[in-house]
């Protein structure tokens, strides 16, 4: 993984191995459990009123979130930033939606329940999505974005907080029925992995301007 390899860049040691730890636990998770199972028990404990927030929340993973913070960082003249979130971006999501394209007959939560009669609950507002369920789109975006704002900002409370926000994106895609557990978790490794490889890349470029 390209997240070894930048172990040691800035101060993001504490990122990667909260990364580490979190995939590490998503991983033993999921070969316990069945993708049937985590998902039904996140889905009984939806309600009417994190309905809202969690839509709010899911939005965040959007590559609209992604490019405002492109255009912002432009917009500040802030090239070698932009420069690098558009790479990871652009990157990022051409890995993601090529998966998409390779697997486009796999299914989305509430076509896989529907085939088998199980009733789930969909949220209000939910987007209405039936087939390539693999990988979460969403996931790859935000902890992408996540992780090179973690980066620049250096600081390690505020990666925390970041790596925080991008499991809670992440987590609202299986809380609106858009995806299962393995597809957040490809995700966020895709988004993760995406920018320690854009980092390792442009790591000389980064040193010299820093």
């Amino acid at each position: 993984m390209f997240s070894f390899l930048v172990y040691r860049q800035k101060n993001l040691q504490s990122y990667w191995i909260a990364y580490w730890i979190l995939l590490a636990i998503l991983v033993v998770t999921q070969c316990l459990l069945t993708q049937d199972e985590l998902f039904l028990f996140v889905n009984r404990h939806t309600t009417s009123y994190l309905d809202l927030p969690m839509n709010g929340i899911t939005f965040i993973g959007s590559g609209w979130v992604f490019g405002t913070v492109i255009g912002i960082s432009f917009f500040l003249k802030k090239k070698r930033e932009a420069f690098l979130l558009l790479t990871v971006y652009v990157l990022s999501t051409l890995i993601a939606q090529g998966i998409k394209h390779y697997f486009p007959t796999i299914p989305r939560p509430q076509l896989h329940f529907e085939a088998i009669h199980q009733v789930i609950r969909i949220p209000k507002g939910a987007e209405i999505l039936k087939l390539a369920s693999f990988p979460s789109g969403h996931s790859t975006s935000i902890f992408a974005l996540c992780t090179i704002l973690a980066y620049f900002l250096k600081t390690k409370k505020i990666a925390q907080l970041l790596l925080s926000i991008a499991l809670l994106v992440a987590l609202s895609r299986v809380y609106v029925a858009a995806h299962f557990f393995k597809d957040i978790t490809a995700g966020m490794f895709i988004g993760v992995e995406t920018a320690a490889l854009c980092l390792l890349i442009f790591k000389r470029k980064l040193e010299e301007q820093s």
